[in-house]
């Protein structure tokens, strides 16, 4: 089964160029992970050039519960080329913080 840890990896190696590919990516994961993965996306947006999470930061899926699940892949090719400065930085800071992304 596909992790967090998975597809993060798989995206930092090649970003969707076009929000098909970007759905056939997505359809490949579970949909925990869908979750995580987007989720995990806007939580490294919110701390580039942080070494650590902001104190009361919603470190979890929650923190885009507001977004519709139809719209993850327009998303994932909408920040295709910033994916890997925001996934280095939840990375980063799930490290310094002992987090492991699959809790998100």
């Amino acid at each position: 089964m596909t992790t967090i840890h998975d597809a993060i990896k798989q995206l930092e190696q090649a970003q969707p160029k076009s929000e098909e590919e970007a759905k056939r990516f997505l359809s490949n994961l579970p949909a925990e992970v869908r979750e995580q993965l987007i989720a995990g996306i806007y939580i490294g947006r919110d701390h580039i050039h942080l070494n650590e999470f902001n104190e009361g930061a919603e470190i979890s899926r929650k923190a885009t519960d507001h977004i519709a699940k139809n719209e993850y892949a327009r998303i994932l090719h909408e920040k295709s080329s910033s994916l890997p400065l925001y996934l280095g930085s939840l990375k980063k800071c799930a490290a310094a913080a002992d987090f492991d992304l699959a809790s998100l």
